[in-house]
């Protein structure tokens, strides 16, 4: 694997992605070859800023902005090539990515934030954390870095999870049903 943690989605403060970078921050101090990817656009002025941050956590060079990316197929190849999963989001009701990195089965650490609680209903399929909390986030994340077969477990279950919940053919009886 490529990165040991990634983002993906808009750069706004909102869906998290100075937190991501805090969390590469603290995470850096006791893993200085930790690897993180960031996929999305970026307006300049915005992306300064954050690169400023990165500087001043002495991370930046630990991180790997992507920009946006054209294909979805290009995406997933991201997802495929690292580790953990990062949803950091502060503000959302059940981010798309979290679906999308549970069907490849990538770990997924994430904040307690609208829906996003859900994905546990039935057991643990995704890390949650405290919702803003920063340094339970890097702490989560450098539990699951250590532990592979943890990670694989939380792959499998989030993988069943997504083949029960949100598969075509789980889609299509609920369509059905709602014609009905």
């Amino acid at each position: 694997k490529s990165y040991d943690i990634l983002y993906c989605g808009r750069m706004e403060k909102s869906k998290g992605i100075e937190d991501f970078i805090n969390v590469v921050g603290l995470l850096k101090r006791k893993n200085p070859s930790i690897k993180a990817a960031i996929i999305g656009d970026c307006p300049t002025t915005y992306f300064k800023y954050l690169e400023e941050l990165g500087y001043k956590l002495s991370c930046w060079e630990n991180i790997h902005f992507i920009g946006f990316v054209k294909t979805q197929s290009m995406m997933f190849n991201y997802f495929k090539a690292s580790k953990l999963f990062l949803v950091p989001t502060l503000v959302d009701r059940y981010p798309s990515t979290i679906r999308e990195a549970m069907r490849i089965k990538i770990p997924v650490v994430a904040y307690r934030t609208g829906s996003i609680p859900w994905t546990n209903n039935n057991g643990e399929n995704i890390v949650l954390v405290d919702h803003g909390c920063i340094s339970q986030m890097a702490a989560a994340v450098e539990v699951l870095l250590g532990d592979s077969e943890q990670q694989k477990k939380l792959s499998q279950a989030a993988w069943q999870f997504y083949e029960d919940e949100f598969s075509c053919d789980k889609n299509t009886d609920r369509f059905i049903s709602g014609y009905k």
